[in-house]
């Protein structure tokens, strides 16, 4: 997709992509050849081309431990840079300043029977998906106009935490987007977790092919001791299983693994599951125009996110 960056030119955006099997050490290669070709097809005013990629990182080590337990971190960026562009001839490719989508997140393999996938999971997560039943909370597949339901969980989980809330436009045109008849069953799920007929906690759950993504997830801040989430989670896995997905991707954990770290209870929470812990390359750029490229990447720098600070 194609994106305005100011000044009459714009950048090229490939998320999740190119969604292809490539031996790490032909990626660089790879990406260099297609982005010579899509360079000549994007018109003069695109600056440069940013790929959200889904490969793994080949420095990750033992994601289960997280880049920042490690005393030295990650390699700087010059050092992925030169393993990323061997065997290239322009050497071109950059490590992009931010990540647009989490580098680090785990993924449950729903190919295994539900009895499995439980018994993966931690005896804490196991006891409260049960405590949430003996409770009283019922999930549910809700309807695409029980959308203002779920959008003031979200606005009400947002602001809690303080973060930035997306207006209700925005999902419902996601919605309409992403639901079009292609294959008979719709892309995007709508879960409601709900106590005598309260609801508790929502989730939208993505399903693309055989590979299903937690997308967006909101909690009420009444009723927490009825373990709603935890329960809504593992509808949500029986779900992927029955749309005929592989993965359950519950995309996103804290890069710094250490207890202090703010996000740590997610972090617990989603171990909780029993998936494996996945680290990918992020945000990779090829710049077209370098020297406008440069004069961006400055202004990236100055401002990173929170997934920048661990690229």
């Amino acid at each position: 997709m194609l994106y305005g960056i100011g000044s009459g030119s714009r950048a090229a955006y490939v998320p999740w992509g190119p969604n292809l099997a490539v031996e790490p050490d032909a990626q660089g290669f790879f990406l260099e050849e297609l982005s010579q070709w899509l360079a000549d097809r994007l018109g003069e005013e695109c600056v440069f081309i940013r790929y959200d990629l889904p490969w793994q990182s080949p420095f990750a080590g033992d994601s289960q431990a997280g880049w920042n337990t490690q005393e030295e971190g990650p390699p700087p960026p010059h050092v992925r840079e030169l393993r990323m562009n061997f065997g290239t001839e322009e050497k071109n490719l950059r490590k992009a300043p931010t990540d647009v989508q989490p580098t680090d997140t785990i993924v449950i393999d729903t190919t295994r029977a539900e009895e499995e996938l439980l018994q993966r999971m931690r005896s804490k997560t196991r006891y409260n998906i049960r405590l949430a039943g003996r409770r009283g909370v019922r999930v549910r597949e809700a309807s695409v106009s029980e959308l203002p339901i779920w959008y003031d969980l979200y606005r009400e989980t947002m602001e809690r935490k303080a973060l930035t809330v997306h207006d209700y436009e925005y999902f419902r045109e996601l919605f309409a987007a992403y639901n079009e008849p292609v294959s008979g069953r719709p892309g995007l799920h709508l879960l409601l977790a709900e106590k005598a007929g309260t609801p508790l906690a929502g989730l939208v759950l993505a399903v693309e092919d055989d590979y299903a993504l937690y997308l967006y997830g909101a909690s009420s801040s009444t009723e927490r001791g009825a373990m709603a989430p935890y329960l809504l989670q593992w509808r949500a896995l029986q779900t992927a299983r029955q749309a005929g997905s592989s993965w359950y991707d519950l995309f996103g954990i804290p890069p710094d693994r250490r207890p202090g770290h703010p996000m740590h209870g997610l972090l617990q929470f989603k171990r909780g599951f029993g998936g494996m812990e996945v680290v990918r390359r992020g945000c990779w750029d090829y710049p077209i125009q370098p020297e406008r490229y440069r004069a961006l990447r400055g202004q990236e720098i100055s401002g990173p996110t929170y997934y920048a600070r661990h690229a």
